[in-house]
């Protein structure tokens, strides 16, 4: 999942409609049996970043975690919004640390 986000800031950032426009089903469906399979799989020959896109927020509703937990989102959204202190930041902090392991990665590589 984090080579669809790196390949996305480097070659989508500036799109327009960038995870709002639908790639190809079909394309994306054959990119992740690829992936599935563990092929090795060259994102420089698709030619729709759109599908790309599409791809990686298939995968991120595959995950078995969401990636900011129910339980955590509000709190985290709370102390980000009334985050002027010190004490606060670090609240906010250890809200983060509070996902899973995989789930920081892919949230520190989105945002």
């Amino acid at each position: 999942m984090l080579y669809l986000v790196f390949y996305v800031e480097s070659r989508g950032l500036y799109v327009e409609g960038i995870y709002r426009v639908s790639g190809s089903h079909d394309h994306m469906e054959r990119l992740k049996r690829q992936f599935d399979s563990q092929q090795i799989v060259d994102l420089n020959q698709v030619d729709d970043i759109h599908t790309v896109c599409g791809l990686l927020k298939l995968y991120l509703r595959l995950l078995p975690q969401q990636l900011v937990p129910f339980s955590v989102y509000k709190a985290l959204l709370v102390a980000y919004c009334n985050a002027r202190s010190t004490h606060e930041r670090s609240r906010a902090c250890r809200l983060v640390f509070e996902l899973f392991t995989c789930s920081i990665r892919i949230f520190f590589s989105i945002f």
